[in-house]
């Protein structure tokens, strides 16, 4: 879930205008951005924090944020268990961020079916109950967006008025162009290492593990991760 946050700088007209904003409901407000008369980008306003100068009484500068994909990690699944597509899962989500009006572009996924046909969302089928933990309660909407698009290798973000749904190879058939590296510096980093780790499975819409009810899985004394 590749989201993106926006910064919008204005002049506050009066003493203490906007302060209403920062105790509004989350999703209350949209922000778009225009570009040329095009939509080039929507989000909603993030109201977790607020700062003004407090020596002026009008026209000083007041800083909004807002994040396309930011309000997912607030709200949960709340549409029960059942059978739904992907696609329906994907604009069920995209609702609560207000871009379920825009086109969803998924022109870019290069994954195909066993007879070549190009791989269609709306065939994919995926059983809701997952989304429900063990004591009921809905997952939060991110992970149910990256549940369903991460087994199939498939990115989203928005941009330029639509919802681009892709995956690398697909992305990197696209146009190119030919650049050119200009710095003098390169760095080598490398990610967390863990020692001993744990692995659970949550079975969610049934019983036993992933092997059958009665199987027994022993693992190796080492995994490699």
């Amino acid at each position: 879930v590749e989201g993106a946050t926006l910064t919008v700088t204005v002049l506050s007209p009066g003493d203490r205008t906007y302060t209403g904003l920062y105790s509004i409901d989350p999703g209350m407000v949209r922000m778009d951005i225009f570009v040329n008369g095009n939509l080039y980008w929507r989000g909603l306003m993030d109201a977790e924090t607020y700062s003004e100068p407090y020596e002026r009484a009008r026209d000083y500068e007041v800083s909004l944020q807002g994040t396309d994909f930011g309000i997912l990690d607030r709200r949960r699944w709340e549409y029960g268990g059942g059978f739904m597509s992907v696609m329906d899962v994907v604009r069920r989500v995209l609702g609560v961020c207000a871009l379920d009006d825009l086109p969803v572009d998924t022109g870019m996924i290069s994954t195909t079916m066993s007879d070549g046909s190009a791989l269609n969302l709306e065939d994919i089928v995926v059983n809701c109950e997952n989304f429900i933990n063990d004591e009921g309660e809905g997952l939060k909407l991110k992970e149910v967006l990256q549940g369903v698009l991460q087994p199939l290798g498939l990115h989203i973000r928005q941009c330029y008025g639509k919802v681009y749904i892709y995956d690398i190879n697909g992305f990197r058939k696209g146009a190119s162009r030919e650049i050119y590296w200009t710095a003098d510096r390169q760095d080598l980093g490398v990610d967390r290492v863990y020692n001993t780790c744990r692995i659970t499975f949550s079975p969610g819409m049934r019983s036993g593990n992933l092997f059958g009810a009665d199987d027994d899985f022993d693992a190796p004394p080492t995994w490699f991760i």
